[in-house]
């Protein structure tokens, strides 16, 4: 038992390293008690503790709360931690030894310091870190009156003690509960009262005239009128169409996002699954919603940039992916390269309602409106779109109405013939790209033996082998429309190996996004080099820390991706694996900089 004693009090004077909480752990779990300051806990407590028949063995559990060289030692004098480190206990006889309960309970005795004029840095990047989103980070000691979109100055006359939280980096300012770039603040509506870019209202008390922030300062307004199963009414503070009451489950469910897939030489896969073979080499509109001034959704617009490679002009691959959205222009380029209305900046970025990070082998943009945009910066692009999107939009990626019959509509509204006329017809014209050249609509020819060996399963026929890496996904994914491409490329490109390569990652990607992970890969057959400092993995942290945000980012709620990850002790700055001593700089508007 004195082991043990010893044991504790390096666990707590070590700041809880990870193979000490695993001791702690196992104590508490096995139903210990403890007697502190030599007296018996005293009651009510928690029946782990007090089923026990030596409730009073000699255990003087010195905890973090009340070591007197600890984090909170110079609070003991104002705030006596005794209660607190009872109830440190209690919790986690009563969870098991729940490590959220621990951090809660310093956490409750940390802001009571605060309040009290004392203020403990406790957590760090391993031990109950506070996770914040990109354009904020982790104080001890937050502002209590910070600066907002709607009073960017802060509030005279505030007199609350300060407390823990995320504090918006410089060049960023609160805009509802989030951090944006000074510049993409929102709305104030009739009344004064402020609306993040992307949120809606109803500005008339009966709901027939519903609003929507634009981009900074812009509001577009139009008519509403309830569904046949709503009521115009406040409900949780909120005026708004609602429905009759919650214990009415809904017409009908919301609607599932959609997703538009465009890969290899390329194939569009449409929101609803058709897919076309189209090899133009100009820019074109994949996605876009037809009819603006129809919604009071968020307008975007999705063009895909193609270029041939190789001095072949048979196929073309995506070489940009441009989106325009909130007034600016993304671009989503060859090698992973990010520009902002055509201006270079590296990633992880946030501005106007838009973040953009690397995941995986990925590029991924997302705005707060839940369009997705992930680009390999190869060949590999998907496009995801929320459903309310249904049925209201336009491009080669098709209506995503659930019919994937009509999706070969042109501009005009007419029908195409062919993949080859509809993709041209959605050619963007600009000066960038006037000599650039449009699908001809010829398919090249495949010899009957190749295409025999394509098929086969040492080529293509991976993708489809029921005994194969990508077994386990067949059921969630079926292969044949990736299979049929594999072989249309392998044809087109004459057996090229790279070719097999990325129609193998067009599949086992899209598994992936489906919850899927295949291992596929190795080290001769279609490797994946890593830059020193970096290694390979098939499912690579979708959100990894970087210079600029070196904890973890909060709420990602992206799919993880393969790509490569960094080694322990090395972060991402840009698309580099750096040492954590070597991140560069944060500039005015709190977009990072790598060391030059």
């Amino acid at each position: 038992m004195e082991g043990t004693k010893i044991l504790l009090h390096v666990f707590f004077f070590k700041t809880l390293s990870r193979s000490m909480m695993k001791l702690l752990l196992q104590i508490i779990s096995v139903q210990s008690c403890f007697a502190i300051n030599g007296s018996t806990v005293h009651k009510p407590f928690h029946r782990c503790c007090i089923k026990r028949s030596d409730v009073s063995m000699p255990l003087r559990l010195t905890s973090y709360f009340s070591l007197p060289s600890g984090a909170f030692k110079e609070c003991h004098a104002v705030l006596p931690p005794q209660i607190f480190f009872d109830n440190c206990v209690f919790d986690l006889c009563a969870t098991g030894g729940d490590h959220g309960s621990l951090c809660q309970a310093l956490q409750a005795y940390a802001d009571q310091c605060a309040q009290a004029g004392v203020i403990v840095t406790w957590r760090n990047n391993t031990f109950c870190p506070f996770p914040c989103e990109p354009g904020s980070h982790y104080e001890s000691c937050a502002p209590p009156c910070p600066a907002t979109c709607s009073n960017a100055n802060p509030p005279a006359g505030c007199n609350q003690q300060c407390a823990e939280g995320c504090v918006c980096d410089d060049g960023f300012v609160l805009s509802g509960d989030k951090c944006v770039p000074t510049d993409q603040c929102g709305c104030l509506d009739n009344n004064g009262h402020y609306h993040p870019i992307g949120e809606s209202w109803f500005e008339s008390q009966d709901c027939s005239q519903r609003c929507i922030c634009v981009n900074p300062g812009n509001v577009n307004c139009g008519a509403w009128v309830c569904e046949d199963d709503e009521t115009c009414g406040v409900e949780d503070g909120i005026l708004g169409c609602h429905g009759s009451g919650p214990t009415v489950p809904p017409t009908t469910p919301p609607k599932p996002p959609g997703d538009c897939v465009i890969t290899g030489d390329p194939h569009y896969i449409t929101f609803d699954k058709t897919t076309h073979h189209f090899m133009g080499e100009c820019t074109y509109t994949a996605a876009i919603p037809c009819n603006q001034s129809s919604t009071l959704l968020p307008h975007f617009n999705v063009e895909t940039t193609n270029e041939f490679r190789g001095g072949s002009t048979a196929v073309s691959y995506v070489k940009e992916v441009h989106v325009d959205v909130y007034g600016h222009r993304f671009t989503l380029a060859k090698g992973r390269r990010v520009l902002v209305d055509g201006l270079r900046v590296t990633p992880p970025f946030f501005m106007s309602g838009v973040y953009i990070q690397l995941s995986g082998s990925y590029v991924v943009l997302e705005t707060d409106f839940n369009l997705v945009v992930r680009f390999d910066g190869n060949h590999h692009v998907e496009i995801v779109v929320p459903g309310e999107y249904a049925g209201q939009l336009c491009g080669i990626c098709g209506n995503f109405n659930g019919d994937g019959s009509d999706d070969n509509l042109k501009p005009d509204g007419s029908a195409a013939a062919s993949s080859s006329e509809l993709g041209n017809s959605w050619r963007v014209f600009n000066s960038s790209d006037d000599d650039c050249q449009d699908d001809t609509g010829e398919i090249p020819p495949c010899d009957e033996n190749d295409k025999n060996l394509y098929e086969s399963d040492t080529f293509c026929g991976i993708i489809t082998d029921p005994e194969g890496a990508f077994k386990e996904c067949h059921a969630v994914l079926p292969p044949q429309v990736f299979f049929d491409n594999c072989v249309f490329d392998l044809c087109a490109t004459g057996g090229d190996h790279g070719s097999l390569c990325q129609a193998l990652q067009a599949y086992a990607d899209q598994c992936a996004q489906a919850g899927v992970i295949v291992t596929w890969r190795n080290n001769t057959f279609c490797p994946f080099p890593c830059e020193p400092g970096s290694h390979y993995e098939s499912c690579a942290p979708p959100c990894p820390a970087t210079c600029s945000n070196a904890s973890l980012p909060g709420g990602c709620n992206q799919q993880c991706a393969e790509g490569c990850v960094c080694d322990d002790g090395f972060v991402l700055s840009g698309d580099k694996c750096v040492p954590t001593e070597q991140c560069g700089c944060l500039d005015n508007n709190g977009h990072y900089h790598p060391v030059s």
